[in-house]
C-alpha cells in the first residue's frame, strides 16, 4: 500500500472521482464519501457529499470497509492531526493498491465544519445574533462536516492538475 502527499499526487483522467475523507480523533472519527465531477464542455465542477457520520474510533476500520464496498472509492484522504499515525499504519495495511491513502493537512477544518454547520442549519432569532458574533457553538459535533471539508480541499489541490489532463472542447 502506498501512501502520499495531496500536494505531489498526480493527475487521473475522469470526469468523475470519489474520495473518502476521514477526520480522525481520540474517540471518534468523521467520515464522508465526496464525489466530485466535471461537467464537459464546460468544465464545471461540482462536490456532491454521498453520506458523512460520525464513528466511535474502535469502529472506523470496519465502517472504512463498509463504505469501500459500498462506494466505488478512488481514494482514501485522512486528516494529520489527533489519532492519525494509528489510523494511517492500519488503513495502509488493509487498502489495496488501486487505493490510494492521501494524508491532508488538517489546518483551520473545525472552525470551517461549524461554520458549515451553520449554513445547513442556520440559526434563528436570538441565536443568529450569536453566531453573527462568533459566540454560538453547534450543538453537536461536526466531525463529519471536517471530513467532507478534508475532501473538497483534496480536489481542489488536484483541480489544477486535473483540469490540465481534461479535453479541450
Amino acid at each position: 500500500m502506498r501512501s502520499m502527499n495531496a500536494a505531489v499526487y498526480g493527475s487521473i483522467s475522469s470526469t468523475e472521482l470519489t474520495t473518502l475523507a476521514i477526520d480522525p480523533g481520540s474517540q471518534k472519527c468523521g467520515l464522508a464519501v465526496v464525489r466530485r465531477s466535471v461537467s464537459l464542455p464546460e468544465n464545471t465542477i461540482k462536490y456532491k457529499t454521498l453520506t458523512r457520520e460520525i464513528t466511535p474510533t474502535l469502529n472506523v476500520f470496519a465502517r472504512v470497509g463498509e463504505l469501500l464496498q459500498g462506494y466505488a472509492i478512488s481514494f482514501v484522504v485522512l486528516g494529520d492531526a489527533t489519532g492519525s499515525k494509528a489510523l494511517q499504519a492500519v488503513l495502509k495495511e488493509s487498502l489495496s493498491e488501486s487505493t490510494p491513502l492521501i494524508i491532508v493537512s488538517e489546518k483551520f477544518t473545525t472552525e470551517r465544519a461549524r461554520e458549515r454547520y451553520f449554513q445547513e442549519n442556520p440559526p434563528r432569532y436570538a441565536k443568529a445574533i450569536l453566531h453573527t458574533l462568533g459566540l454560538l457553538v453547534p450543538p453537536c459535533p461536526v466531525d463529519d462536516y471536517a471530513a467532507v471539508i478534508l475532501a473538497e480541499d483534496f480536489f481542489r489541490s488536484r483541480q489544477s492538475i486535473d483540469n490540465d489532463a481534461l479535453p479541450t472542447p
